[in-house]
């Protein structure tokens, strides 16, 4: 079974566009199906990904994405854990939400704060974090 479509970043800066199988943080590697620049599933796409190279899994509504939309971080969203801002080691920050950002597994799932987000879900790397910060303070209510 095939995931909704992600968007997977790379450490090494590369990203690459496709749907999941086989995909969970237990897991040391995965199965991503590639897609072409027109979205289509390559004919040979399908590739193994060790999860040692990820810096973190963007599930996304929309493999196009929109480039002009800021992104509100100030935004409270009720039941999806603490309000966290995650730093990767390439300086990147993302604000959301983690029910557990603890180090039991290999990563986590983050709600970006913003539900308006093209990203809806976002699959962290633990190797791939700089820095974890549980935040407080005034927020906006959708």
């Amino acid at each position: 079974m095939l995931s909704n479509p992600v968007v997977v970043h790379f450490k090494d800066g590369n990203i690459t566009k496709g749907y999941l199988k086989k995909f969970a943080f237990y897991r040391d590697e995965f199965i991503l199906l590639e897609v072409d620049k027109k979205n289509k599933i390559k004919s040979k796409g399908e590739k193994s990904i060790d999860v040692a190279n990820i810096k973190a899994i963007f599930f996304v509504r929309d493999l196009e994405g929109n480039k002009d939309y800021q992104e509100r971080l100030d935004m409270a969203r009720e039941g999806f854990g603490d309000r966290v801002e995650v730093t990767f080691d390439d300086g990147e920050h993302i604000v959301g939400y983690a029910k557990d950002h603890s180090a039991k597994q290999n990563g986590f799932i983050l709600y970006p704060a913003d539900s308006n987000s093209n990203n809806y879900i976002v699959g962290v790397f633990h190797s791939s974090i700089k820095d974890i910060k549980v935040m407080e303070g005034e927020l906006a209510t959708a």
